[in-house]
């Protein structure tokens, strides 16, 4: 089954989309309920991006690479902000 797009659906890359009536809105790999919070968690647990499809069937590497990309991102651009605030 294919998942409805709706209005307030936001793509933050080619695997990771936002969309407040799916997760809370949190960032989930798309066409999922896999959140990217869940493949980091499994990554930090030691597995390797190889292992994520063996977990969740349908999150590719190529998905789980970007879904740690954006993570490394959003990581730099809030340490960005809490620098700059503190000038």
């Amino acid at each position: 089954m294919k998942a409805r797009k709706n209005a307030q659906t936001e793509s933050l890359g080619k695997y990771i989309e936002s969309d407040p009536a799916i997760c809370g809105g949190e960032p989930v790999i798309k066409g999922t309920r896999v959140r990217v919070r869940d493949v980091l968690e499994l990554l930090a647990n030691g597995h390797r991006l190889e292992d994520v499809p063996q977990s969740f069937p349908r999150v590719s590497i190529e998905a789980a690479a970007e879904a740690l990309e954006f993570a490394g991102e959003l990581l730099s651009e809030a340490y960005r902000t809490r620098k700059n605030l503190r000038r």
